[in-house]
């Protein structure tokens, strides 16, 4: 049977020469098109940015809306650094930028590069001194990341800090209140619009985290806020000149109350420092039994007014919460830490603000100091609260920069 399907078939038909040639010229552009395929895969900033996925919220952003990379766009040559240039550079996607001219970078003096992305838009990098950048030859400088609204989770650093030409600078890790998406409320109030303010008088780096759902702080037992929060410290330590002694978490209201949460319960974190505005703690779940706040291993500042009537200084809020402000802070200053005191005085720089503080003598690592305002409300958010806020992290706090 076989033999006979083999005569029965017809023969085979020759490919005419035209038609080989076509063959020829369809496969070489298959082959291009693999090898473009391969290469777009080592190479993210080729790919459309229609692709694009959108950046992840476990910790700082790895890619910025504007292409600029979310760690800090670091100028690999400042070439021309002329005294009153400005030029263009292409920004890869996720990657570094090149920065071609500088403006007012030849006495050392911070200047400005204007930066355009793959995809047209134009942004500005604030660009750090550069070494060796005169206008006859070619330095490096140091650029800090640009800031967006959002996204979130983007650091930013005072002129001087960030850089790892320059000296360790602190980082403050900042908790938005309920409703404050982004955190622009918060950073409003505390530093003026424009964030005039923001280093008018220190130095240090910044970032207001943005909650896994947006709007409020998970304060759930399991919640993927503790290890985003720490995510977000962790690589601001390891992408900016930071000394990881003066680490601080500031929270309030709702942040106030999960910045509890993560001191008290989730102790692997980066902190040594945590100033609780408004706020009270939540009972901390562990072998099935409930504690109030059994990590001694921070310094504890509490601001509370004795008008806030959301958590009020008389009374917890509700049964998932385990203490009130006063209550706290003298556990945690005279039982945990089995400080001295309490010693008493005034606010620096807040009025009719009255400190009770457990500083002395403390033996767990730790410490707790009340601030408690005399009529005061839950609108507690000025610039007066963070400059006693900062003096309470610098005088108060053990740090390698003392």
């Amino acid at each position: 049977k076989s033999v006979a399907a083999n005569r029965l078939r017809p023969p085979p038909v020759a490919m005419a020469p035209s038609a080989l040639l076509l063959a020829q010229i369809f496969a070489l552009f298959a082959i291009v098109a693999l090898v473009q395929r391969v290469l777009e895969g080592h190479k993210p900033w080729l790919r459309s940015s229609t692709r694009d996925e959108p950046p992840a919220r476990t910790g700082l952003s790895t890619e910025q809306p504007d292409g600029i990379d979310a760690l800090g766009v670091r100028a690999l040559a400042a070439v021309n650094n002329t005294a009153a240039g400005e030029g263009l550079v292409e920004v890869p996607r996720g990657g570094h930028a090149e920065v071609t001219l500088v403006a007012n970078d030849t006495d050392g003096e911070a200047g400005r590069a204007e930066v355009q992305n793959v995809s047209g838009a134009a942004g500005r990098a604030e660009v750090q001194p550069a070494t060796n950048g005169t206008s006859e030859e070619a330095g490096r400088a140091e650029v800090p990341p640009r800031w967006t609204p959002t996204g979130g989770n983007f650091v930013q650093c005072a002129p001087g800090c960030g850089s790892r030409f320059g000296a360790k600078c602190p980082l403050v890790v900042a908790l938005h209140g309920a409703g404050d998406r982004d955190g622009s409320i918060m950073k409003r109030l505390l530093f003026g619009w424009n964030n005039a303010l923001l280093f008018a008088d220190a130095s240090y780096c910044i970032v207001f985290p943005v909650s896994t759902y947006g709007w409020n702080w998970n304060l759930a037992h399991r919640s993927p806020d503790f290890q985003l929060v720490v995510n977000v410290a962790n690589q601001a330590i390891s992408a900016y000149n930071i000394d990881t002694s003066a680490v601080y978490l500031l929270g309030y209201s709702n942040g106030g109350c999960f910045g509890y949460a993560l001191m008290c319960g989730f102790t692997r974190n980066p902190f040594i420092a945590f100033a609780s505005i408004e706020a009270q703690p939540t009972y901390t779940y562990a072998r099935f039994r409930r504690y109030c706040c059994p990590n001694p291993k921070f310094h504890l500042m509490a601001v509370q007014g004795t008008a806030d009537t959301a958590y009020p200084i008389d009374r917890v809020y509700s049964a998932a919460f385990c203490a009130t402000q006063p209550q706290v802070v003298q556990k945690h200053g005279k039982q945990d830490n089995r400080c001295s005191g309490p010693s008493s005085g005034s606010a620096v720089f807040m009025a009719n603000t009255k400190i009770t503080a457990y500083e002395d003598d403390c033996q767990a690592g730790g410490s707790a100091s009340l601030y408690t305002v005399i009529g005061g409300t839950h609108n507690a958010l000025t610039n007066t609260l963070w400059k006693e806020v900062w003096h309470y992290y610098t005088a108060v706090v053990p740090s390698d920069l003392q």
